[in-house]
């Protein structure tokens, strides 16, 4: 699937043929798409967060306005939709209705796209400092901890380790 401008377009892996498109963005898209077992999510800042159900008569099912990211990607469970701004601001989504469960300003932009591991979710601010929440259906700040540098990219995980490239460093915070 391809996130543009103004189509979001899903293709068949094998084969490259087309599937379905709905025109729904327009702007600069950045963020990549979002999926869960049942729907698709685009957004880009300016524009709009769509829910788009897939398949034959692909459709939006839901928009929203309020919170659209510059950079930064959504995540999704099949319950929970993520999306961090580049005004700081953190919205929990209803995947499937739509509607604004919770929001948190935090004081730093987000660049860096959230991540789900273990129903948890984890945000990297620009100038360095890991949030880590509860993906659940209220505001559970779980810890917070502060690189040391600014750090723009988002993290990887792998193999029970985390892996964050800062402005001048490469980390890997590791239990081991």
């Amino acid at each position: 699937m391809i996130n543009g401008n103004p189509n979001v377009t899903s293709f068949d892996v094998l084969t490259g043929k087309e599937l379905w498109s709905v025109e729904c963005m327009s702007g600069d898209v950045a963020p990549s798409l979002a999926v869960n077992t049942t729907m698709v999510y685009s957004v880009t800042d300016y524009a709009k967060l769509a829910a788009i159900r897939g398949g034959t008569g692909a459709a939006i099912i839901w928009e929203d306005n309020t919170f659209t990211p510059d950079v930064s990607s959504p995540v999704a469970t099949d319950e929970f939709l993520f999306v961090a701004t580049g005004s700081g601001d953190i919205a929990c989504y209803n995947s499937e209705k739509g509607d604004t469960i919770w929001t948190n300003y935090f004081t730093d932009q987000f660049y860096a796209s959230p991540i789900i591991v273990d129903d948890m979710v984890y945000l990297l601010d620009r100038s360095g400092v890991m949030h880590i929440i509860k993906a659940d259906s209220k505001f559970q700040l779980i810890s917070e901890a502060a690189l040391g540098e600014r750090a723009d990219c988002t993290p990887a995980f792998s193999d029970k380790s985390i892996y964050i490239r800062g402005k001048k460093n490469l980390y890997c915070i590791s239990k081991n």
